[in-house]
């Protein structure tokens, strides 16, 4: 199931709110950026390691930038050989020289932190007069909160997982479509009477995406306690509600031992699960198996104790480099890319937009091929609080992730998952306590 998941993330999350999921914010009128633009020759030197093509890149950033910035050189690199670990590695020590570096959170992190690209950007922001404002309130934990105090990367993009669903199956057994706005008790009720063998065929309604569920927990809670290097696995006791929600009562919700070997979605696109944890990116990666299917979507399933709460995005950063050369350049770059301006350029597109402007908001998926699908399912709840944080994040996450399939399959009851995995998580933060050369990574 990581497996699956997995590639879609690296696939989606690089190509990656209704009013009442923006805290209210008003709308802020037109999307052109105004700011004035350096005439400065520069060269500036952008790097991925999550290996998306230049021509990728240039659609959604580079031929924007080069147009806005015509004296500047912009050099993209990435790099697709090996572990992300070991692109990581090669890239800290081969004295390439890099500007700006963007990634999946989580990853990002680990880069700035545990290989020493991080630069706290705060003066360089207000030089730059970058307005904080601008950003989706659920970004806030990133701007300033967080990391002793310093801002290290933008968000530039993100993405919010939603129920795709496939209506043949519904229209096949005879089941009401879904909403947006369901708990997830009325979801797995549904699961439960799409869930049945027939012409010796299993189907399912619901299996939990966990990939997508621990890297964006709508109970937003953090995987270290803030400030520490101490697991919340085992304390936070909103671990538990988690636990029994989102994976224990699925897992009741189908047949016992169905989801072993199983993912969501390869049994989604077959046609035997009626429903899948996707994201919008999808209906840009997976356009080719989407547009033969019958589907639409709506928003994730919420919990009744967290009315109205949504999953956090799923975020790709962008950071200046501690070894920019030209990081006014580097950083009126970024200002840029989080401008209403390139942000509405990839909402129409299909990529949720980062910024709170209701404007904004509103060209999701104008442009997308499945632009009459439900695309305000991305805002319908407000998102969590992003906590995807801190350059232990992604390997606490994988601890966290298999002991959830644990619960899923039913081979080890909560409380001994809980247990065991915050010995496992105990073990890896003392690993990686030795690694990490930034202070306040966490």
């Amino acid at each position: 199931m990581r497996k699956s998941c997995q590639m879609f993330i690296s696939l989606s999350a690089i190509a990656l709110l209704s009013a009442c999921g923006n805290g209210g914010a008003k709308s802020e009128g037109a999307v052109k950026d105004t700011g004035k633009v350096s005439q400065e020759p520069v060269e500036v030197v952008i790097y991925t390691m999550v290996g998306d093509t230049e021509d990728y890149f240039n659609q959604r950033f580079g031929d924007a930038i080069r147009k806005k910035f015509p004296n500047y050189a912009i050099k993209y690199i990435t790099d697709t050989t090996g572990s992300l670990d070991e692109r990581l590695t090669r890239l800290g020590t081969n004295g390439t020289q890099v500007d700006l570096v963007f990634s999946t959170t989580g990853w990002l992190e680990k880069q700035l932190f545990q290989y020493g690209y991080a630069y706290d950007m705060t003066e360089l922001i207000k030089k730059n007069k970058v307005d904080l404002s601008q950003f989706n309130p659920s970004f806030s934990d990133i701007l300033g909160k967080s990391f002793g105090g310093g801002i290290y990367y933008f968000p530039v993009q993100a993405d919010i997982p939603l129920l795709f669903y496939n209506k043949a199956l519904f229209d096949k057994f005879g089941v009401p479509y879904l909403k947006d706005g369901m708990t997830s008790e009325e979801v797995y009720a549904v699961s439960r009477r799409l869930t049945r063998n027939e012409g010796g065929v299993q189907y399912s309604g619901y299996i939990p995406s966990l990939n997508y569920l621990f890297r964006t927990n709508p109970v937003s809670i953090p995987l270290l306690k803030p400030g520490t290097t101490t697991p919340t696995i085992n304390s936070d006791d909103k671990w538990k509600t988690f636990f029994q929600k989102y994976i224990a009562d699925a897992a009741n919700s189908a047949e016992p031992g169905y989801f072993k070997g199983k993912s969501d979605f390869n049994e989604f696109k077959d046609g035997r699960s009626a429903m899948a944890t996707l994201i919008t990116a999808n209906m840009i990666s997976s356009k080719a198996m989407l547009e033969t299917m019958n589907f639409d979507l709506v928003s994730l399933p919420t919990l009744k104790e967290y009315p109205g709460i949504g999953p956090q995005p799923l975020t790709v950063g962008m950071a200046v480099t501690k070894m920019a050369k030209n990081k006014d350049a580097a950083m009126e770059v970024l200002k840029y890319i989080v401008s209403n301006e390139v942000q509405s350029e990839l909402a129409k597109k299909g990529i949720a937009p980062v910024v709170k402007n209701i404007e904004v908001q509103k060209l999701l998926g104008t442009e997308n091929f499945f632009k009459t699908k439900n695309w305000n399912a991305v805002f319908y709840n407000k998102w969590a609080n992003f906590t995807y944080t801190g350059a232990m994040a992604v390997d606490l996450n994988t601890i966290y992730t298999k002991y959830g399939n644990e619960v899923l399959l039913g081979t080890l009851d909560i409380n001994t998952v809980l247990r065991k995995a915050e010995e496992e998580a105990l073990k890896k933060v003392e690993e990686l306590k030795k690694l990490i050369v930034v202070p306040n990574a966490y």
